[in-house]
Formats: C-alpha cells, sequence, structure tokens
C-alpha cells in the first residue's frame, strides 16, 4: 500500500474540530494522484495520450474523525482492473496503526475528448501491483433513489467548486450534499455515486430524503429535468 502523512489542518476541521468528510475524501483523491505519478502513469502523462479516470462510486466507512492536530497516514492500493473500470481501496490510520477510516471506490477510464468509456490500457493498469482487497463489509455501487423527496434551494456550480477536467470535483458533491444535513451529525458511512458532470454555470437541484427509522439520509442532485448527476447516503 501507498502512504502519505498528514497533519490535520485547522482549515480542514469543521466547529467540531474534526476532520470535514469532504477533506477526508482529498485526502483520499490526493493519495491516489501521488501514487499514480511516482509511477509514471499520472494526470500529465494520461492527459498527453488523451485519457483520464473519473470517478463512479465511493464507499467511505469511518470508525472515528480525526480531530485538528492528530498525525495521520493516508494510504491507497488497487486491487483490481476490468475492462474500462479501476477498483481502489483507502485507509485512513494514526501512526500507531488504529484505523480511522477506510474507502473502496471505483473508478472509469474515458476518453477526455468526449468523455467516453474506453479499455484501459495494459502498460497503464501493468505500471501497478494490485494488493487484495481490504476488510471491510462492502455495499452495493448503486444507491436506490428513494420515492418519497423534498425540493431544497438550487445551487449554481460556481469556479471554486471545478477540478482541472473543469467539472464539479468529486468531494465538492459530498460538501453540497452535507450542507443539507443537519449541522452536527456525524456519518458513519457515506456512499456517492457518480452518474453525471455538471460544469460551471449548471443549476444542481437538491433533494433529500431522510428516513428516520434506519438513520440514512439521501441526497440527489439532479439537474433542471431531474436527472441525477450524483447521489449521496450518509448513514448516521
Amino acid at each position: 500500500m501507498f502512504y502519505i502523512n498528514k497533519t490535520i489542518a485547522f482549515s480542514e476541521v469543521a466547529p467540531d474540530g474534526m476532520i470535514k468528510i469532504t477533506d477526508m475524501t482529498d485526502y483520499f483523491q490526493d493519495v491516489c494522484t501521488f501514487q499514480s505519478d511516482e509511477l509514471g502513469v499520472g494526470m500529465d502523462p494520461l492527459r498527453e495520450r488523451g485519457f483520464g479516470w473519473v470517478a463512479s462510486s465511493w464507499q467511505i466507512v469511518v470508525n472515528r474523525y480525526p480531530r485538528l492536530g492528530e498525525k495521520v497516514r493516508v494510504g491507497t492500493a488497487p486491487y483490481e482492473f476490468k475492462g474500462v473500470m479501476g477498483m481502489r481501496n483507502f485507509v485512513l490510520e494514526t501512526p500507531d496503526g488504529e484505523r480511522l477510516a477506510c474507502a473502496n471506490s471505483i473508478w472509469s477510464f474515458v476518453d477526455i475528448a468526449n468523455m467516453t468509456l474506453t479499455r484501459i490500457p495494459a502498460d497503464i493498469s501493468g505500471a501497478y501491483a494490485p494488493e487484495e482487497k481490504i476488510d471491510m463489509e462492502y455495499a452495493p455501487r448503486k444507491i436506490k433513489i428513494p420515492e418519497e423527496l423534498a425540493a431544497l434551494q438550487p445551487i449554481e456550480v460556481r469556479y471554486h467548486n471545478l477540478d482541472s477536467n473543469d467539472h464539479v470535483n468529486n468531494a465538492q458533491y459530498i460538501s453540497m450534499a452535507e450542507d443539507l444535513v443537519e449541522s452536527g451529525r456525524r456519518a458513519r458511512q457515506i456512499r456517492v455515486e457518480y452518474r453525471a458532470s455538471a460544469r460551471r454555470g449548471d443549476i444542481i437541484m437538491p433533494y433529500v430524503n431522510e428516513n428516520g427509522r434506519d438513520g440514512i439520509i439521501t441526497v440527489v442532485l439532479s439537474d433542471r429535468d431531474t436527472n441525477p448527476y450524483v447521489l449521496v447516503e450518509f448513514t448516521l
């Protein structure tokens, strides 16, 4: 597993003094970017060939949210490449090995000129050394849309929401969804299913369903025609 070391910074914590889930997701995205760069198959070499990776889904399980000033290490390893898909695990740990969080993610390999799926070239998948899947309870990739949804205030996509592909950053969707959940409540699991990409100036229509019995909040971030961009599920 490939690791980087981090210290939880002031800019990364919520009012309760613990890391925001958005920043934890950024840690995970950063560590896989650094690993790919070291192996020579990072963003720039792929872009020169007209390729890129886009997220299809996240499942993040949190045992404990680290607090401001805590030192942590962030690890990642791919465990399978299949056709147009790459599967990758992540861990967030203390220096002495306490597992704070773990994650499963599925990524799609695309031709960035037209954003169509394309088979992963052997030299790119072969640059990695896939490892065994980590021990966690794996959830399905797809999230079911609840029948009853409450419409909330529309969100306009702005410059700070974008990534280097000129689309809304993966973690930004989670941040938008988190803003719609009552403050102070911490999820023990976050699942995300990505269906389409929003760009600057797009209007995102948010819908929310809260199942108090199961402690599940589902957020649907859609376009004006109710076609989902992203589904986010928080388990409290």
